[in-house]
Parts: structure tokens; sequence; C-alpha cells
């Protein structure tokens, strides 16, 4: 192997390496910190249409609600309720129920992580919802945008 075909090689590694780093980045784009009464939720929001969507169960606990799966096809709705509110959100549909109202989300429920199957709901909605006032606080500098929940004391 000539001194050329080692410098080529190299050159290709590196390019490869920061490819992969770049593309690695990206993903943390996507993330939004959730804070529920300053406590952080984990895992971390994504954003997508611009609209942050958390997993729904510890959204649910860190808000004291209670979550289960349409029974007739647990794979396409998540029920949400709390002392007598009740939310219906299907997947991949515009609409919900919100106790008597179908009122349109504007974006869907959607299944983000495959591997786990988690249900990720908007979380600004289902806060709403549910009496919790939100703010969302745009990215600066090295900090990832922010939403921040506070549930009425």
């Amino acid at each position: 192997m000539g001194l050329e075909s080692l410098s080529i090689n190299r050159v290709a590694a590196l390019i490869i390496i920061s490819l992969v780093l770049f593309l690695a980045g990206c993903s943390d784009e996507d993330k939004v910190d959730v804070f529920v009464n300053g406590k952080t939720l984990s895992p971390a929001g994504e954003l997508q249409n611009n609209r942050v969507f958390v997993a729904v169960h510890p959204l649910a606990e860190a808000l004291g609600l209670s979550v289960s799966y349409d029974p007739n096809n647990p794979n396409q709705g998540v029920i949400i309720q709390q002392k007598g509110r009740f939310v219906f959100l299907s997947v991949n549909s515009l609409f919900c129920h919100v106790d008597d109202r179908t009122p349109a989300l504007g974006a869907a429920v959607v299944y983000i992580h495959p591997d786990t199957s988690l249900p990720m709901v908007p979380a600004q909605f289902v806060a709403e919802t549910f009496g919790a006032t939100v703010e969302r606080k745009p990215a600066s500098g090295r900090k990832r945008e922010s939403l921040y929940i506070s549930l009425p004391r």
C-alpha cells in the first residue's frame, strides 16, 4: 500500500466519522427538554411539525393522570383520565374525544419509538386539557428548546 492510498483512506475515514457525528447530532435538534412542576420529564420530548410530543406514561404520571388503552384495539388508541375528565386520542387521527367534544388537534398521536411502541402525545394539548399551564421557550446558546408545564396548586 503506497503513501498516496494510505492518505486517501485516512481522508475517507475522517469524512465518514464526521458524517456519523453530524447525523448523530441532528437528531438532538429535535429533542425538547420538558419540565413538569420543575422536574425533568424522561425521555425528552420530540419536536414534530412544530409540536412537542412526549411519551404518554411519564407525562400522565407527572400530572397525576391515569392511562389505559382502547380495549377493542389497544395499539390504536390512548385513554387519559382524571376526576371525571376523559380524553381519547386515536393513533394517526387529527381529532380526539374530550368528554363529549371532538376537537381537532392539528397533529396526530404518533408512534415515534417503534422499538418500544411508546405512544407519543402532544404535550401542550394534554397538559392544558387537564388544567395545567404551559410555557414554551426557544433554544438559546447550548440549551435546547424547553417546555414548562405547571399544575395549579
